[in-house]
């Protein structure tokens, strides 16, 4: 297991995890606002951060509470695509920390 910090508004960590009696390996990203800077090859899951959609700006630019959350918290696409630029054969994807109102 190792943990490597993440952008945000606050100190912010990812963690790797391998669990041993499995060999099941797979990350945990909440709470940020990019990955650009992680590899994170062939895990089992992916649980990432899949906050908002970028399509909904708009939406965020009548919202003063949602300005925060899109400049802080990763997008769906961004997401998504760091899942496809890393995943495995069998790897699953598990988008988390998704906002109601932009559902």
């Amino acid at each position: 297991m190792y943990c490597t910090e993440i952008p945000h508004s606050v100190y912010n960590v990812l963690y790797v995890v391998e669990i041993i009696k499995s060999g099941k390996k797979f990350i945990y990203a909440c709470d940020t606002v990019s990955l650009n800077h992680i590899t994170a090859k062939e895990m089992d899951y992916y649980f990432l951060e899949a906050n908002h959609s970028e399509a909904d700006y708009d939406i965020v630019a009548e919202q003063s509470n949602a300005i925060q959350a899109v400049s802080t918290h990763l997008s769906k696409e961004n997401s998504y695509n760091f899942f496809m630029r890393n995943k495995g054969e069998n790897s699953v994807y598990v988008p988390l920390h998704q906002r109601i109102e932009f559902k």
